[in-house]
This record gives structure tokens, sequence and C-alpha cells, in this order.
């Protein structure tokens, strides 16, 4: 254990990066207590400060407490990166003071966190604001990779519409996980986002029943690489929908190599924003005999004089015979 004490001041302090990374990590039950005086209301630098704490502890607790003040915070990448990566039980509680209203760079901030958990609940609740966070790359990459039970709450918070990076945000996230439903809810708006590479890559790929709402807000507009997306997503499920009617593909140089390949999805809609998307890269490849069915919804009447309304492309991805097209929504 780790009790830091009543004298342990820090309230002048302006970096914190990298202060308990590693700490706990061969430990097999690891508490950090961070004290009564550990005062952070001047640090501007949290990057990888708790980076692989406790990470092959089988019990760890980390409690920000009542004075874990980030008001001033730009940067937290890798603040939690494989925080009890290997802890059976662990409990992480941001305090009522975690205040990201400043912070910049979220990038790989959960990443692999609890990867190895049986039941991990990640609550970013009501002062997790991200209004001016532009990166946020790999920020939940593996995280509760190989927990049974993975809930991810986003919180009321969780502001989007300055972000530019989502690369492999969710890639891996719940990979393992029996239950995990991820609802990215109203606030979570890319209307800026320009890199969605891998965003979703092998999200919940072994779950049996995935659920993905990508909320009223999701925008692609400005995207120009979409490279592997939805690769093996919810590969297993047996009910996925993967709703794309409001994706816009604005031109032919927009990377969707293997965008979907090997989904789970059993249906996918389509809007009217995929005329311009390259046919030469864009997949939904899933040739084995299991899961190869498939229904394509299409919104607008315009999708069946695309190159995806192309019933041949989908014999090819599927096999002949695997793949329905329906006008309207699930």
């Amino acid at each position: 254990n780790l009790n830091l004490g009543p004298h342990f001041n820090t309230s002048n302090v302006t970096n914190m990066f990298g202060m308990f990374r590693t700490t706990g990590s061969s430990s097999n039950v690891f508490t950090l207590d961070l004290g009564s005086q550990f005062n952070t209301s001047k640090v501007i630098n949290m990057s990888d400060m708790f980076s692989s704490t406790g990470s092959s502890s089988n019990v760890f607790t980390l409690d920000l407490g009542l004075h874990f003040n980030t008001s001033q915070v730009i940067s937290m990448f890798s603040m939690f990166s494989l925080t009890g990566q290997s802890s059976n039980v662990f409990a992480l509680d941001l305090g009522p003071h975690f205040n990201t209203s400043k912070v910049i760079n979220m990038s790989n901030m959960f990443h692999g966190t609890a990867s190895n958990s049986d039941v991990f609940t990640l609550n970013l609740g009501s002062h997790f604001k991200t209004l001016n966070v532009t990166n946020m790359s790999k920020m939940f990459s593996s995280t509760g990779y190989n927990d049974s039970v993975f809930t991810l709450d986003l919180g009321s918070e969780f502001d989007t519409s300055q972000v530019i990076d989502m690369s492999n945000m969710f890639s891996g996230t719940g990979y393992n996980s029996l239950v995990f439903t991820l609802n990215l809810g109203d606030k979570f708006n890319t209307t800026n986002v320009n890199n969605m590479r891998q965003m979703f890559y092998r999200i919940s790929e072994r779950n049996p029943t995935f659920t993905l709402n990508l909320g009223a807000n999701f925008y692609t507009t400005k995207v120009t690489d979409m490279y592997q997306m939805f690769y093996y997503a919810g590969h297993n499920s047996s009910v996925f929908t993967l709703n794309l009617n409001s994706f816009l593909i604005n031109n032919s140089l927009v990377n969707v190599s293997s965008f979907g390949s090997y989904s789970g999805a059993s249906n996918i809609v389509f809007g009217n924003g995929w005329a311009n998307a390259n046919m030469l890269s864009i997949s939904f490849l899933r040739p084995s005999l299991v899961r190869s069915q498939i229904n394509v919804y299409y919104t607008d009447t315009s999708f069946l004089t695309t190159n995806l309304g192309n019933m041949n492309y989908w014999n090819t991805w599927r096999g002949v015979g695997n793949t329905t097209f329906i006008y309207g929504h699930p």
C-alpha cells in the first residue's frame, strides 16, 4: 500500500508527469491513498501519471479523493493507461473534482485500463467535460479487453465537438466481454473529426450480443481516413445493427479500405452519403458460412444507383444469395 499521509503537500506543483507510473505493478493487493494534502489545483500536466499503476495487482483500488482538482490540467495523455491491467477486482473513483474542462489531449487516457478484470465499470460522470479536447486517439483502446462484464458510461458532458483525431478510439474495447453496450449519446459530435482510422477496430469482437449506438450527431463530412473503421467489430454477435445512415463520404480519396470487413453486423443501414465511396477499397467481406447472411437497409432510393447498391459487390463479399436489400430501417 502507498499512503502519502497528511504532510504530502503538493499545492504548488505544476507537472506530475509519470508520477506514479508502474507503482505497485507487482503487488498482489495494492491501495493508493493520496492523503489529505494532495492538492493538484495548479497542475497542468498529468500525462502518464498513473500509467501501469497496480498493473499486476489482483485487487487494486484508486480513489482520487476530495482534493484531486484537475481544473487547470491541459494534458491527460496516457493518464490511466494500463492501470489495474491484470486486477481481478479494480475500482476507479475519479472523485468530485475531476474537472477536465481545459484538457486538450486525452489520447491513450484509458488505454488498456482494467483490461483483465472480471467486472469493470468506468463512469465518467457529470464533471468529465471534454469541450476543448482535440485528440482522443486510443482513448479507450483495449479498455476492459478481457472483462466478462464491462460498462462504459461516457457521462453527461462528453462533448467531442472540437476533436480532430479519433483513430483507434475504441479499438479492442470490451474485446472479450460477454456483456457490453456502447452508447455514444447526443453530445458525441464528430463534426470536426478528420481521422477515424480503426476507430471501432475489433470492439467487442467476442460478444454474442453487441449494441452500438452512434448517436444523433455522428458526422463524417471532414473525415479523410476510415481504414478498418469497423473491422471485426462485434464479430461474434448474433444480432448487431450497424447504422451508417448519417455517414457522408465526400470524395473517392477517403480511405475506406477494409471498412467493415469481418464485422458481425447482420443489419447495415445506409443513407444517401455513399455515392462517392471508392469501391476499389471498401469492403464488407464476410466469406464464412456462418453469419455471412446480411440485410442491407437503405433509407434513400438513390442508394440503388451507387456502386455500393450493386448486388454484385455484396455477392463477392458475402457469397451469392446471402444479401437482401430492404428499403427503410430495421
